[in-house]
């Protein structure tokens, strides 16, 4: 009998060993999912902060193209035509500027006076604040003149509100802020082409023919949420804000000089 008994014992686990395993399994568990997760998170940093340079380097370089671009007009130049470079101030989302570059469309012939006048701007697109891009209709040098169209607010106000998604450059591009290089000497002196001071659009007494640089400013967003463990600060354009969500976040400033200009 005895014999039987210890037989059966060895054949089977006792409810204490059984909660022992139990409990064992579930602490090994549990550091394989503690890895796991911290795992994912890291590879979330690492990705949105590759994409976050990615997408503030490629947005710079596209903006920096254009304006580079400003007053070139090839064999034909028109000396009363300026305003190759219009500016708007904290007038889109999240108070942003906007930019408006005129550039030459075609090689010099027929149609030697053909211009066009790109925007950039930010606008919401998926949800998310997007940098746009956009061509706006612009008639020959002449009449009337591509500064009087380009300035028109209205004119701008309109390809903003005819944007749709095929106008979006890249997304997570919270806010641009643009400052002008104005430089108060004689043009093609010798100290011609050094700005004096930097000022935003709209500013009184400001004249965007005097202009020989653009500063930009961009504050990129990650695109996915819950980064950061806490609400973290960030100072973009001399301000401080405590942001409403858990994004990471970038400043990416660079300076265009208005090469056609000092030419």
């Amino acid at each position: 009998m005895k014999k039987f008994l210890f037989q059966k014992r060895q054949q089977g686990m006792t409810l204490l060993e059984i909660m022992i395993a139990l409990g064992i399994g579930a602490f090994l568990l549990a550091g394989v999912m503690q890895i796991y997760l911290g795992s994912h998170q890291t590879y979330r940093m690492q990705d949105n902060m590759s994409r976050m340079q990615e997408n503030g380097r490629f947005a710079i370089e596209f903006i920096a193209r254009d304006i580079r671009t400003a007053d070139h007009k090839q064999c034909f130049r028109d000396a009363s035509s300026g305003g190759e470079v219009f500016g708007l101030n904290d007038s889109g989302l999240n108070n942003s500027d906007r930019i408006t570059v005129i550039q030459k469309d075609d090689e010099c012939g027929a149609a030697a006076n053909a211009f066009s006048a790109i925007s950039f701007f930010i606008r919401n697109a998926n949800g998310q604040p997007a940098l746009y891009r956009v061509t706006l209709p612009t008639p020959t040098v002449g009449s009337p003149a591509p500064t009087t169209v380009v300035a028109a607010t209205t004119a701008i106000n309109s390809a903003v509100a005819a944007a749709d998604d095929n106008a979006v450059l890249i997304e997570g591009i919270e806010n641009i802020q643009i400052l002008y290089g104005v430089d108060t000497d004689v043009i093609d002196t010798a100290d011609y082409g050094t700005p004096n001071y930097y000022v935003a659009a709209e500013t009184v007494g400001l004249d965007m023919d005097r202009v020989v640089s653009v500063r930009i400013s961009l504050l990129v967003h990650s695109i996915d949420n819950g980064l950061t463990s806490a609400l973290s600060p960030y100072v973009f354009n001399g301000v401080s804000t405590t942001p409403t969500d858990r994004r990471l976040r970038r400043v990416f400033t660079s300076t265009i000089v208005l090469r056609n200009r000092l030419n």
